[in-house]
């Protein structure tokens, strides 16, 4: 799992005005995309680029936390919706105009939770569906808010936050399900996405993003180590209402240290540890898979597949296709409705013989074999040390060890 960059300054809500806006135009923003195929278009056409450097601002608000901002508003009607960072320490409602708090919704959320969040104590937001503002908690809960009054409506546990589970991105929004994934691949979880009702905050379906024994998948992975497999879904969300598809990119397998969970030096390749750092597509009314595609085989470095996908129509070989547009740390893909992978870039193999030996290496070059062992026994400490180990990776981790992050 890998922080994403901050996009508040100074954990305040900054909003640009034209000197002379047009009147009349309206849109809503009610999820972290704009839309739930997060294709972030406004129609929107009082700002344009003969305009846009006379922009200034209008009205700024700070929101209270000392810690990185990372949460994009979302606009309903007039009123702004967005989240600070640490648990979220508050959801405000704002009046868009003038900059005003309507309402503030303060979780309490437990002292000391952050020694259980592996990357940062981040909120990416809300979202709005229904009069209702959905958010993910910290402590591992989603919630329900009344978007006119912030009063919750329901509130239900997803993960425990105690065993290094958090929720830190807003859900998604597909017909009457509000759904959700959680982080915490660093620290042994398995990881699943859940469908919660948006009226009741009752579970209607749950997919495992590890699947176990007698599920397709599940021998990918050595022995048990599906058990703590991570492949945790801790971004955003989107869904293609023409295929009816929900799509979702998952993270990094646990642990780091591969050995653990496939490969020694004479089996690399042999498992690659279904359904991490990939691309899922699920039926949103049955929660079941219905195509899948790893851009990382047994990630051994980290590199996820978390990042948001876009949903879009693209002319592939002279034929309107949809597709879902994602930037993995390695490479862009496109992947059509049947998951088949096309990248920019030509294959080795459709290239010459020696310019392919020249890619593979290349490739061999970056994407070395893993080590066997990436981290440290607790028993191998000294006792000064062993007292600053995280507590979560005190836990029993792999062959009955005790693991230590430093």
């Amino acid at each position: 799992m890998r922080r994403l960059t901050a996009s508040a300054i100074l954990s305040a809500a900054v909003i640009l005005a034209l000197i002379a806006p047009a009147a009349g135009q309206t849109t809503d923003w009610p999820v972290y995309g704009g839309d739930t195929g997060n294709t972030r278009y406004s129609p929107l056409q009082t700002l344009t680029p003969a305009n846009v450097g006379k922009l200034k601002v209008a009205w700024a608000l700070q929101l209270g936390s000392l810690r990185s901002q990372e949460s994009t508003p979302v606009v309903v009607g007039d009123t702004l919706y967005v989240t600070s960072s640490h648990g979220p320490k508050h959801v405000f409602a704002v009046d868009a105009r003038t900059g005003t708090i309507r309402w503030r919704y303060a979780p309490e959320v437990p002292a000391g939770i952050d020694q259980f969040a592996c990357c940062d104590v981040n909120n990416r937001g809300v979202a709005y569906a229904n009069g209702k503002v959905f958010v993910g908690r910290l402590d591992g809960h989603l919630v329900a808010l009344d978007a006119k009054t912030g009063d919750e409506v329901w509130k239900s546990q997803i993960v425990d936050y105690t065993q290094g589970s958090v929720i830190t991105s807003p859900p998604t929004i597909v017909k009457n399900l509000v759904i959700t994934g959680f982080g915490g691949g660093e620290f042994g979880a398995r990881g699943f996405i859940a469908a919660l009702d948006q009226n009741t905050g009752k579970e209607v379906w749950r997919f495992w993003t590890i699947p176990g024994p007698g599920e397709p998948g599940n021998e990918s992975w050595k022995g048990d180590s599906w058990k703590l497999g991570g492949g945790v879904a801790w971004g955003i969300g989107s869904y293609d209402p023409k295929l009816n598809l929900l799509f979702y990119g998952t993270s990094n397998p646990s642990p780091w240290g591969a050995s653990v969970r496939g490969p020694d030096s004479g089996e690399y390749g042999a498992f690659t540890n279904l359904y991490t750092s990939a691309t899922l597509a699920i039926n949103p009314d049955t929660g079941k898979l219905v195509w899948h595609y790893q851009s990382t085989p047994h990630d051994a470095w980290d590199y996820d597949g978390v990042n948001e996908l876009l949903v879009a129509d693209l002319t592939l070989q002279g034929q309107k296709t949809p597709v879902v547009l994602k930037a993995d740390l390695r490479e862009v893909v496109r992947a059509d409705q049947l998951g088949h992978a096309r990248r920019p870039r030509q294959r080795a193999s459709r290239r010459g013989p020696r310019e392919a030996a020249q890619v593979q290496a290349a490739r061999e070059g970056h994407l070395p074999q893993p080590p066997r062992r990436q981290e440290l026994a607790a028993d191998e400490l000294q006792s000064q040390d062993r007292a600053r180990v995280h507590p979560v990776d005190q836990s029993l981790h792999g062959h009955g060890r005790r693991r230590a992050r430093l």
